[in-house]
Protein backbone atom coordinates (compact mmCIF):
# COMPACT_ATOMS: atom_id res chain seq x y z
CA UNK A 1 0.00 0.00 0.00
CA UNK A 2 1.25 3.46 -0.87
CA UNK A 3 2.20 5.11 1.78
CA UNK A 4 1.22 8.47 3.27
CA UNK A 5 4.50 10.07 2.50
CA UNK A 6 3.75 9.33 -1.20
CA UNK A 7 0.91 10.89 -1.58
CA UNK A 8 1.85 14.28 0.60
CA UNK A 9 4.87 14.59 -1.86
CA UNK A 10 1.79 14.40 -4.69
CA UNK A 11 -0.05 17.03 -2.87
CA UNK A 12 -3.00 14.65 -1.79
CA UNK A 13 -4.24 14.01 1.88
CA UNK A 14 -4.26 10.59 3.82
CA UNK A 15 -6.07 8.11 1.82
CA UNK A 16 -9.66 6.92 2.77
CA UNK A 17 -11.99 4.33 1.41
CA UNK A 18 -14.58 4.81 -1.64
CA UNK A 19 -11.92 7.98 -2.89
CA UNK A 20 -12.74 9.40 -6.33
CA UNK A 21 -10.56 11.62 -8.50
CA UNK A 22 -10.42 15.20 -7.30
CA UNK A 23 -12.21 18.12 -9.34
CA UNK A 24 -10.02 20.61 -10.50
CA UNK A 25 -7.31 17.89 -10.74
CA UNK A 26 -8.10 17.08 -14.19
CA UNK A 27 -10.94 16.22 -16.63
CA UNK A 28 -12.82 12.51 -15.56
CA UNK A 29 -15.01 10.98 -17.75
CA UNK A 30 -18.10 9.46 -16.01
CA UNK A 31 -18.85 7.07 -18.53
CA UNK A 32 -17.72 4.56 -20.85
CA UNK A 33 -18.32 5.98 -24.03
CA UNK A 34 -17.43 3.03 -26.58
CA UNK A 35 -19.28 0.25 -27.29
CA UNK A 36 -17.94 -2.40 -25.34
CA UNK A 37 -17.49 -4.97 -28.45
CA UNK A 38 -14.96 -2.24 -29.84
CA UNK A 39 -12.66 -2.95 -26.85
CA UNK A 40 -13.00 -6.45 -27.13
CA UNK A 41 -15.36 -6.89 -24.31
CA UNK A 42 -19.04 -8.47 -24.23
CA UNK A 43 -19.63 -6.55 -21.12
CA UNK A 44 -19.49 -2.81 -20.79
CA UNK A 45 -18.83 -2.73 -17.43
CA UNK A 46 -15.30 -4.18 -18.45
CA UNK A 47 -14.50 -1.58 -20.87
CA UNK A 48 -12.28 0.49 -18.37
CA UNK A 49 -11.73 3.28 -21.55
CA UNK A 50 -13.70 6.93 -21.66
CA UNK A 51 -13.15 9.88 -23.67
CA UNK A 52 -10.49 9.66 -26.66
CA UNK A 53 -8.59 13.16 -27.71
CA UNK A 54 -6.13 13.15 -31.10
CA UNK A 55 -3.22 13.75 -30.04
CA UNK A 56 0.20 14.78 -32.22
CA UNK A 57 0.71 11.15 -33.69
CA UNK A 58 -1.77 9.18 -31.42
CA UNK A 59 -4.32 9.35 -28.64
CA UNK A 60 -5.04 10.22 -24.75
CA UNK A 61 -7.60 8.56 -23.61
CA UNK A 62 -9.28 8.49 -20.29
CA UNK A 63 -8.83 5.68 -18.09
CA UNK A 64 -12.03 4.52 -15.95
CA UNK A 65 -11.39 3.44 -12.92
CA UNK A 66 -14.46 1.61 -11.14
CA UNK A 67 -13.54 0.58 -7.82
CA UNK A 68 -17.26 -1.10 -7.60
CA UNK A 69 -16.11 -3.52 -10.25
CA UNK A 70 -16.21 -7.11 -8.70
CA UNK A 71 -13.11 -8.67 -10.32
CA UNK A 72 -10.62 -5.75 -10.99
CA UNK A 73 -10.95 -4.40 -7.53
CA UNK A 74 -11.61 -7.77 -5.58
CA UNK A 75 -10.43 -6.55 -2.61
CA UNK A 76 -10.31 -2.55 -0.96
CA UNK A 77 -7.12 -1.16 -2.44
CA UNK A 78 -5.69 2.29 -1.74
CA UNK A 79 -4.05 2.33 -5.34
CA UNK A 80 -5.28 1.37 -9.31
CA UNK A 81 -4.49 -2.43 -9.01
CA UNK A 82 -2.08 -3.52 -12.24
CA UNK A 83 -5.19 -5.63 -14.06
CA UNK A 84 -6.53 -2.08 -14.68
CA UNK A 85 -3.56 -0.53 -16.36
CA UNK A 86 -2.68 -3.94 -18.06
CA UNK A 87 -6.51 -3.78 -19.21
CA UNK A 88 -6.56 -0.45 -20.63
CA UNK A 89 -3.03 -0.96 -22.03
CA UNK A 90 -4.78 -3.76 -24.01
CA UNK A 91 -8.12 -1.58 -24.98
CA UNK A 92 -5.95 0.87 -26.47
CA UNK A 93 -3.88 -1.03 -28.51
CA UNK A 94 -7.55 -2.39 -29.86
CA UNK A 95 -8.62 1.32 -30.14
CA UNK A 96 -5.63 2.45 -32.00
CA UNK A 97 -5.55 -0.51 -33.92
CA UNK A 98 -9.20 0.17 -35.30
CA UNK A 99 -8.59 4.34 -35.81
CA UNK A 100 -5.05 4.15 -37.46
CA UNK A 101 -5.95 0.65 -39.63
CA UNK A 102 -9.47 0.60 -39.33
CA UNK A 103 -9.44 -3.25 -37.89
CA UNK A 104 -12.08 -4.72 -35.57
CA UNK A 105 -11.41 -6.45 -31.74
CA UNK A 106 -12.96 -9.51 -33.44
CA UNK A 107 -9.86 -10.09 -36.14
CA UNK A 108 -7.05 -8.60 -33.82
CA UNK A 109 -5.21 -11.34 -31.63
CA UNK A 110 -2.78 -9.43 -28.79
CA UNK A 111 0.93 -10.97 -29.10
CA UNK A 112 2.22 -9.17 -26.44
CA UNK A 113 2.16 -6.69 -23.99
CA UNK A 114 5.18 -5.12 -21.76
CA UNK A 115 4.64 -2.62 -18.96
CA UNK A 116 6.91 -0.59 -16.66
CA UNK A 117 5.10 0.30 -13.62
CA UNK A 118 7.15 3.66 -12.20
CA UNK A 119 4.90 4.33 -9.59
CA UNK A 120 1.63 3.83 -7.43
CA UNK A 121 -1.30 5.14 -9.50
CA UNK A 122 -3.44 7.12 -6.85
CA UNK A 123 -7.52 6.54 -6.98
CA UNK A 124 -8.19 10.40 -6.62
CA UNK A 125 -6.14 11.24 -9.79
CA UNK A 126 -7.48 11.24 -13.16
CA UNK A 127 -5.68 9.19 -15.35
CA UNK A 128 -5.13 8.57 -18.92
CA UNK A 129 -3.47 6.51 -21.63
CA UNK A 130 -1.50 7.90 -24.20
CA UNK A 131 -0.73 5.92 -27.18
CA UNK A 132 1.05 5.98 -30.74
CA UNK A 133 1.72 3.34 -33.41
CA UNK A 134 5.63 2.51 -33.75
CA UNK A 135 6.76 1.39 -37.26
CA UNK A 136 8.03 -2.19 -37.09
CA UNK A 137 9.43 -4.83 -39.19
CA UNK A 138 6.66 -6.93 -39.71
CA UNK A 139 3.16 -7.18 -40.22
CA UNK A 140 1.66 -6.63 -36.62
CA UNK A 141 0.50 -3.78 -35.23
CA UNK A 142 2.44 -2.38 -32.45
CA UNK A 143 2.01 0.84 -30.01
CA UNK A 144 3.82 2.86 -27.67
CA UNK A 145 1.61 3.50 -23.92
CA UNK A 146 2.38 5.90 -21.64
CA UNK A 147 -0.45 5.88 -18.42
CA UNK A 148 -0.43 9.06 -16.66
CA UNK A 149 -1.77 11.25 -13.71
CA UNK A 150 -0.96 14.59 -13.62
CA UNK A 151 1.43 14.56 -16.99
CA UNK A 152 3.80 11.85 -14.63
CA UNK A 153 3.75 8.37 -16.22
CA UNK A 154 2.74 5.88 -13.71
CA UNK A 155 3.15 2.91 -16.37
CA UNK A 156 5.29 2.80 -19.84
CA UNK A 157 5.15 -0.20 -22.05
CA UNK A 158 4.09 -1.54 -25.42
CA UNK A 159 1.26 -3.82 -26.85
CA UNK A 160 1.40 -5.66 -30.08
CA UNK A 161 -1.00 -6.95 -32.03
CA UNK A 162 -1.94 -8.99 -35.22
CA UNK A 163 -4.64 -9.56 -37.52
CA UNK A 164 -6.37 -12.81 -36.98
CA UNK A 165 -7.54 -14.63 -40.32
CA UNK A 166 -10.57 -17.06 -39.79
CA UNK A 167 -9.64 -20.24 -41.27
CA UNK A 168 -13.75 -19.32 -43.12
CA UNK A 169 -12.16 -15.71 -44.24
CA UNK A 170 -8.70 -17.53 -46.38
CA UNK A 171 -11.50 -20.18 -47.86
CA UNK A 172 -10.63 -23.28 -45.72
CA UNK A 173 -13.35 -25.92 -45.35
CA UNK A 174 -14.30 -25.88 -41.35
CA UNK A 175 -16.18 -28.98 -40.79
CA UNK A 176 -17.15 -29.80 -44.27
CA UNK A 177 -18.93 -26.78 -44.90
CA UNK A 178 -18.04 -23.48 -46.08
Amino acid sequence: MFGTRGRARLGLGEYRTGIEPQSGRGPRTARVVHPAETLGRRIIRNAVLGDATTTAGGFEIDVLVDQRHPSLFDHPLDHIPGAVLFEAIRQAGIFAAHEFHGLSARRLVLTSLRAEFTRFGELDLHTVIRIRPVDGPDSGFTFEVEVLQEEEPITTGCVRLIRHVSDDARGVLVGGAR
